[in-house]
């Protein structure tokens, strides 16, 4: 019987593994790494969204959090004719790439979402490859 349910369990499993994130580093740190899903990247006329990952070398605490995380995934919104990005969620994991407990599931409500100017060279590149998608 235990075969069987292997099997089966493996079968239920496989488009879960066939839709798997297209992870790229994009930048690292002395104790985290930046990735983009490359599968993530949506335009539609002239915005564009993606999903990016900081995995942390250890755990991080942060304030008003109960409990320590490992990783955070960002879903990130483009504005590409402004040239504005914006966050609207950040899910923070107890693991590495995501896994383990989720910590956090931080939303921003749409009317809240506020779109800046990219300040760094990682947030002008990310707009970049958001906007050519």
């Amino acid at each position: 019987m235990r075969p069987l349910a292997t099997v089966f369990a493996t079968a239920l499993c496989a488009p879960l593994y066939a839709a798997a994130a297209d992870w790229l580093v994009i930048a690292s740190g002395h104790d985290h790494v930046t990735m983009v899903d490359r599968q993530s990247f949506k335009r539609d006329a002239d915005r564009s969204e993606a999903w990016v990952m900081q995995n942390h070398d250890r755990s991080v605490n942060a304030p008003g959090l109960d409990r320590p995380y490992r990783s955070q995934r960002i879903h990130m919104l483009f504005d590409c004719d402004r040239r504005l990005l914006g966050t609207d969620q950040r899910v923070l994991h107890s693991g590495a790439h995501g896994q383990g407990s989720v910590v956090a599931n931080e939303q921003v409500k749409s009317d809240a979402l506020r779109m800046a100017a990219p300040e760094t060279q990682l947030e002008t590149m990310l707009l970049a490859m958001a906007c050519a998608a």
